[in-house]
């Protein structure tokens, strides 16, 4: 688990369309939290409170898969040229 210097856990927030975590606090109001993800454009009230390791796990999986499908993908091309 991740620690804070206060010795708190560190959590991380991500957008509940597109699981970003660049999302900003876009506005306050009484009694309500607006953000903004700067990657997909959603706004809303909710977002996903993670603790910082599993997001992490998480992100590093996504680009792993990502990474998978490109080579496939070279793969295929390669193949077809030959």
């Amino acid at each position: 688990m991740a620690l804070s210097l206060k010795g708190e856990e560190v959590r991380m927030k991500c957008c509940v369309e597109c699981g970003s975590t660049n999302i900003i606090l876009k506005y306050r109001v009484p009694g309500e939290l607006v953000y903004l993800c700067k990657e997909c454009g959603w706004e809303g009230h909710l977002v996903v409170d993670f603790p910082d390791e599993s997001l992490m796990k998480m992100k590093e999986m996504e680009k792993a898969e990502k990474v998978e499908k490109k080579v496939r993908k070279y793969e295929k091309m390669a193949k077809k040229s030959h």
